[in-house]
């Protein structure tokens, strides 16, 4: 009964218009939007039906990147605030780390020191458990170049583990900042 319903859908389907081009979909071996269609709801072999569903897949995944890049440009073009602080407190909190590191307030090549640009920054910071992300170098680093710059900052953990952990090894309070 729903395969005869398929078919009859099938007939009544009208032409059309496939939105990416047909050298596009040459060149990555795919059926027409149509052809698509007919091969997933009434495939004529398995085969057919696996083309049809790469050409959905395909067009789902090309829609998706195409609002991604709409969504970056349009957040490219926002205009940030630019930075330009001493780095007194940066190296406050650089000094007070457990370990020994490379990067200075007053600029060392291997830190990228982007404060003074006008875009808007987004930073996901990823690793390995025990990575050294712990610290959270980057965000503090800019955050506290924002602070110093006599703007907020905000950093966030994902877990109210580490938000306390976090919090109580660097206190506001040492940078003689107030939370």
């Amino acid at each position: 009964m729903l395969r005869r319903a398929a078919v009859d859908a099938r007939r009544r389907l009208p032409k059309l218009d496939d939105p990416n081009p047909s050298t596009l979909l040459a060149q990555r071996k795919l059926p027409s939007q149509l052809t698509a269609l007919r091969a997933v709801h009434v495939p004529a072999s398995k085969q057919h039906a696996e083309k049809g569903r790469d050409r959905q897949a395909y067009e789902e995944l090309l829609r998706s990147q195409l609002a991604l890049g709409v969504l970056r440009n349009a957040q490219a073009a926002e205009v940030g605030i630019a930075h330009k602080p001493t780095g007194r407190l940066l190296d406050a909190w650089l000094a007070g780390l457990p370990y020994t590191h490379r990067c200075t307030a007053a600029g060392d090549s291997r830190y990228p020191h982007r404060h003074d640009r006008l875009r808007p920054m987004n930073r996901l910071l990823q690793g390995d458990v025990g990575a050294g992300k712990a610290p959270v170098l980057a965000a503090t680093a800019f955050a506290l170049l924002v602070i110093e710059g006599g703007f907020q900052a905000v950093l966030m953990a994902p877990t109210d583990i580490l938000a306390r952990r976090n919090t109580s090894k660097r206190s506001p309070k040492h940078y003689g900042l107030s939370a």
